[in-house]
C-alpha cells in the first residue's frame, strides 16, 4: 500500500504542529491568587508587599543592607 505524498505531509504537519502546542502547555504561567488565599499557596499580592519592602533600596550582595 502506497501512501499519497501530500497527504503523508499534510498528516506530519499536523502532528509537529499538535506537537508543538502540547510543548507550549507548561510554558504558560499560572493565575495570580490574590492575598486572600490561603497560606499554604503562593500570593502575588502578598509578594509584592515585601518586595516593596527589600526595593527601597539598592543593595548589593554581601553588604549590609542585604543582609538586614
Amino acid at each position: 500500500m502506497k501512501i499519497n505524498p501530500l497527504i503523508f505531509r499534510i498528516g506530519l504537519g499536523i502532528g509537529v504542529l499538535l506537537l508543538a502546542i502540547i510543548s507550549a502547555l507548561p510554558l504558560i504561567p499560572p493565575r495570580a491568587v490574590s492575598a486572600d488565599a490561603p497560606s499554604t499557596r503562593f500570593s502575588a499580592e502578598r509578594a509584592m508587599t515585601d518586595l516593596a519592602v527589600i526595593a527601597k533600596e539598592p543593595h548589593g550582595q554581601g553588604f549590609m543592607a542585604a543582609i538586614n
